[in-house]
């Protein structure tokens, strides 16, 4: 597994605010031929990255929230680039604090075996900046990258 160097910029203080029990939005999956399942968000999670405010949607995975998003390092070639579906970020929250480090991103299952049926970084949680910490891509024995 190729990964990035630790990066102390890439811990972030953030908010998590919860919305109501009602608030879903469409996840595309990998395998779903573009077809879409709304899933529950608990809440919005809200920071600031050099100077921009963001605002990304998680959603509960047995009690813990997980980020699914993209960034630019999706799919490029080149040492920088990272499994092209996207990543995961697993965010522990106490109340309305949470830490996103970024370092702990990590590449789904689907980027291991195309027999997982990944979610897809849902339209708001694809940032406009590099997202150059965690892991990158799987490498193969063979060389192959996924």
């Amino acid at each position: 597994m190729d990964v990035f160097p630790f990066d102390p910029s890439w811990v972030i203080e953030a908010t998590f605010t919860p919305v109501s029990d009602d608030r879903t939005i469409p996840f595309e999956h990998i395998r779903d031929n573009g077809l879409t399942r709304e899933l529950v968000v608990p809440g919005d999670i809200t920071f600031e990255r050099d100077g921009v405010e963001y605002t990304l949607s998680a959603f509960d995975d047995d009690g813990t929230l997980l980020l699914v998003f993209g960034d630019p390092t999706n799919g490029a070639d080149g040492p920088d680039g990272t499994y092209a579906s996207g990543r995961f970020l697993f965010v522990e929250h106490a109340d309305d604090h949470v830490v996103l480090d970024f370092n702990r991103a990590f590449v789904p299952p689907c980027g291991f075996s195309d027999q997982y049926n990944c979610p897809l970084p849902p339209r708001n949680n694809r940032f406009p900046i590099a997202v150059t910490a965690g892991e990158k891509r799987v490498t193969f024995r063979s060389g192959a990258q996924h």
